[in-house]
């Protein structure tokens, strides 16, 4: 049952198209259990149409099915640009001013921007969340202008949220330090997870066809994120690389990750250094 007179709940959606990325994995399944509660706000997830473009994208569909496995719905918003524009716009630090709520009424609808940051809102209010401060701590790792995009736009977002949601208390305490945001403004909800693959009664039968199609055995290290500079991989090979040979002899390091560009990969690597 619906709970009554409440606005409804916007979700940016820039995160959720597969390959999901954490944060799309994270959204997603913080997404199932809130539309798991007895009680919740009406939820839409929102895709972006240019406005002369009247057929649905693939995209488009895809968030429909997503939506309705969530039991809420989709919402089109129509841009005056093309995708291709903001997409532009964002690759050198920038964002549109056209605010998504321009022509509502305020305190009629909640935005939630997953990944940070959102388009700009006139006067409605959003729910942000952040993941790390890695974009002012070591703003050289991430991808293009992202780290002026985010310096430049979370500031205005916070001033939008009457709370904002992190995934620890250690990002909590920096969220406090660096923008002087409130406790009682934060909330911490810790990392998500798919229970339909992540679970401990999977059979031994599908951990060992696992294991024998990466030629694996018993007793790994295992690392799992996206492929890119920010994570540091080198530094968890070096540091692994230290380990004494007879450690490294009986344990392998295992790394897997999706690809921006698509597919996942998994390295393995028994060290005295590279082989």
């Amino acid at each position: 049952m619906t709970a009554p007179n409440v606005p409804e709940v916007i979700v940016e959606s820039m995160g959720l198209f597969p390959p999901l990325s954490g944060v799309g994995y994270y959204t997603r399944e913080l997404l199932k259990a809130y539309a798991a509660l007895p009680d919740h706000y009406p939820i839409k997830i929102l895709a972006y149409r240019f406005f002369l473009k009247s057929q649905p994208s693939p995209q488009e569909d895809y968030l429909v099915q997503l939506s309705r496995s969530l039991d809420g719905t989709l919402e089109v918003h129509h841009r005056l640009v093309p995708g291709q524009v903001y997409t532009w716009l964002r690759r050198i630090g920038l964002r549109p001013p056209v605010p998504l709520d321009l022509f509502e009424l305020p305190g009629s609808r909640l935005y939630f921007f997953p990944n940070y940051v959102g388009e700009p809102l006139l006067s409605g209010s959003c729910i942000p969340v952040i993941y790390d401060f890695g974009f002012m701590r070591y703003p050289n790792s991430l991808q293009g202008h992202d780290d002026l995009y985010l310096k430049r736009y979370l500031p205005r977002t916070l001033r939008r949220a009457p709370q904002v949601v992190v995934i620890s208390d250690y990002v909590s305490k920096e969220l406090q330090q660096v923008y002087g945001v409130p406790a009682e403004r934060i909330t911490t909800v810790y990392l998500a997870v798919d229970h339909s693959r992540f679970r401990p009664d999977i059979p031994p039968q599908a951990l060992q066809a696992a294991r024998h199609r990466y030629g694996l055995e018993p007793g790994y290290i295992f690392c799992l994120g996206t492929f890119e500079p920010r994570k540091n991989f080198p530094r968890l090979i070096e540091a692994y690389a230290l380990l004494p040979d007879d450690l490294k002899s009986r344990v392998t390091l295992v790394i897997a990750g999706g690809l921006r560009a698509g597919k996942a990969r998994i390295s393995r690597r028994r060290f005295a250094g590279w082989d």
